[in-house]
């Protein structure tokens, strides 16, 4: 349905990016962009896998050091301004904003805008631009232009889903996650941006 809403609103790029994640969902890969199996490249993907094991049992810390180390591993194999490259910089930021690390975060989030920026993948510099913003000024929802009570009970919804991953409640973060959504299409229309990103939220969690 993300794939769906980015392809519906013309914004070719990022659907392209949601295509390829998709993709990458259904083959069990995380690393689309990836061309080449060298040895820096194996470890950068088991470190990541191990990361989302971690992640998995709630042991978040261990799962910001994996990241790390794949995000190393990804840098040599790959090149530093690899789509991959830029694709774990921001899943690492996004791990670390879950955890309350916001300006830890930031760095990691702006080194992977630059590199879409540089890319001259529009779209998606500006998806990683706004969610950099968000990240700032700790929202998780940069799109939201209302204030309505449905949109409330959204972001409500949302922060108690990010709570229950923290204790590693995952099926009541999705149960939440999925009311969050609801909530957020209704306040602000099926084809909202922010309304994507819930939707790539829950699946990636599901994943």
């Amino acid at each position: 349905r993300a794939t769906k809403i980015r392809e519906l609103r013309g914004e070719t790029e990022k659907a392209v990016e949601y295509r390829n994640e998709l993709d990458g969902l259904k083959a069990g890969n995380d690393f689309p962009y990836a061309q080449s199996q060298s040895p820096e490249l194996t470890a950068g993907i088991q470190l990541h896998q191990q990361s989302q094991a971690a992640m998995a049992r709630g042991d978040y810390d261990e799962a910001v050091s994996l990241l790390k180390r794949s995000l190393d591993s990804l840098e040599t194999a790959l090149g530093p301004e690899n789509p991959d490259v830029a694709t774990s910089l921001n899943n690492l930021a996004l791990l670390l904003w879950r955890m309350g690390r916001l300006e830890e975060a930031v760095p990691y989030q702006e080194r992977a805008t630059k590199i879409r920026e540089l890319s001259g993948d529009t779209e998606k510099a500006v998806e990683y631009r706004n969610e950099l913003d968000g990240l700032k000024a700790g929202n998780d929802f940069p799109y939201a232009q209302s204030q309505s009570p449905e949109l409330t009970a959204g972001i409500q919804l949302h922060q108690q889903s990010q709570a229950a991953m923290a204790r590693g409640d995952y099926d009541e973060a999705v149960s939440l996650l999925k009311r969050s959504l609801d909530s957020l299409e209704t306040a602000l229309g099926p084809e909202n941006p922010d309304v994507a990103t819930s939707l790539n939220n829950l699946a990636l969690l599901l994943w």
